[in-house]
């Protein structure tokens, strides 16, 4: 072994070869750091799309109830059951006074004046 190691030139290109191979093994640990970030994410991203999956299934089983699909019918396409009557009472607006001649306000002494009249 000592021989192999003796001639300069071949210690030289082995101590190449190591080094090339040390960068070599750091440059796949680069790549698999990041490649276990991306699946993370990836795993994230699975998990929040298969809860938003399961609102979205639970929001179409009461979408396609009997129950809502008749309160759309009755509501909003303002369709009745045979013989049924309905009656849309008008939305009565707020009516506002508005006083054409504003009161002048009185002075305190004179407020206390009308309070002690009484």
């Amino acid at each position: 072994m000592q021989k192999i190691f003796a001639n300069k030139i071949v210690a030289l290109i082995v101590t190449f070869l190591v080094i090339l191979f040390l960068f070599s093994l750091r440059k796949t640990r680069l790549k698999s750091d990041y490649s276990n970030r991306i699946l993370r994410q990836k795993q994230q991203s699975l998990t929040q799309l298969r809860k938003d999956l399961q609102q979205l299934k639970q929001k179409d089983t009461r979408l396609g109830s009997d129950f809502y699909q008749e309160k759309i019918i009755r509501d909003e396409l303002l369709m009745q059951r045979p013989r049924e009557i309905i009656i849309q009472l008008p939305i009565e607006e707020e009516k506002r006074v508005v006083n054409s001649s504003p009161k002048p306000d009185l002075q305190n002494l004179e407020k206390w004046e009308k309070l002690l009249s009484f």
